[in-house]
């Protein structure tokens, strides 16, 4: 699908603003060009920001209404839509923090060739290692390990964004449904995957909220204790998101065996379970 950057500053960065401009110059043009904007999300209270996050760069696309004074605002990443006032969009978008913006022709999307799909998915899966728990254990250690060279305190900043970066666990949702569809299995067995995806979100959640309470603690007594319960659910989560690609290389696997008959397994599936339960 052809993107293009709208409206070049003399930095190279792309001026949202004008990108919404040109938008509503060629509307008319065809109703399946779109626009996607950074705007920071803080500045839209009216938006749910779960994770308070300031300030908080995030894409989203926008579409004219009929009331020139609301635009309506698609967001796929918190599968959100609704419309808002176009002063209050406009704010968020002029802020300092964010810049940058796309305008596409919808009209020219294809379904991808197989082959583009698995160079994608083998580009982008690891399935022996998880870097964000690896980096979290690194920085919880460095924080609350005896003899540790940073203080505890400091722990609360350094992991600032690990709810942000959790909630992108959810794309394995969308990697299950594809071979949901594609393969046939059943629904419940998609289902039970999609709940191992919750709880790894959730789990991320659990232990940032444990991290903070311990680095706000200091250097109180049993720390030791709750830096080891910090660690031991690290290992529980890093277990879980194994079981987790062990089943998504499975059945990637299953995949290319059908899509591409004689390749032999492709993805190393830790573990090599490729349905829901499976060992």
């Amino acid at each position: 699908m052809p993107t293009r950057p709208d409206g070049h500053d003399p930095a190279g960065r792309v001026s949202a603003i004008r990108c919404l401009r040109i938008r509503g110059r060629y509307t008319t043009k065809g109703a399946s060009e779109r626009v996607m904007v950074m705007l920071d999300l803080f500045h839209l209270p009216e938006r749910e920001n779960k994770f308070n996050q300031n300030p908080f760069p995030h894409y989203v696309m926008i579409e004219p209404t009929r009331d020139p004074e609301r635009w309506l605002m698609l967001d796929p990443d918190f599968r959100w839509e609704g419309e808002l006032p176009r002063d209050l969009i406009l704010n968020a978008i002029a802020q300092p923090s964010v810049a940058g913006g796309y305008r596409y022709d919808a009209s020219c999307a294809r379904p991808p060739e197989d082959a583009a799909l698995r160079e994608v998915f083998l580009a982008g899966f690891r399935p022996d290692a998880n870097p964000l728990t690896e980096a979290t254990r690194g920085l919880v250690a460095a924080h609350l390990a005896p003899g540790a060279p940073w203080p505890p305190a400091a722990l609360e900043r350094e992991l600032s964004e690990l709810p942000v970066l959790a909630i992108r666990k959810y794309a394995y949702e969308h990697a299950f449904a594809f071979f949901w569809r594609a393969l046939g299995f059943s629904f419940e067995e998609f289902d039970g995957w999609c709940d191992e995806v919750e709880a790894l979100n959730q789990g991320f959640r659990g232990l940032h909220y444990a991290a903070v309470k311990l680095a706000r603690g200091g250097d109180r007594v049993g720390d030791r204790a709750e830096a080891a319960a910090v660690l031991a659910q690290l290992d529980a989560l890093d277990a879980l998101e194994f079981r987790v690609k062990a089943a998504l290389g499975g059945y990637f696997d299953r995949w290319c065996a059908f899509s591409f008959p004689g390749s032999g397994p492709i993805a190393a599936s830790p573990g090599g379970a490729n349905a829901f339960g499976a060992e």
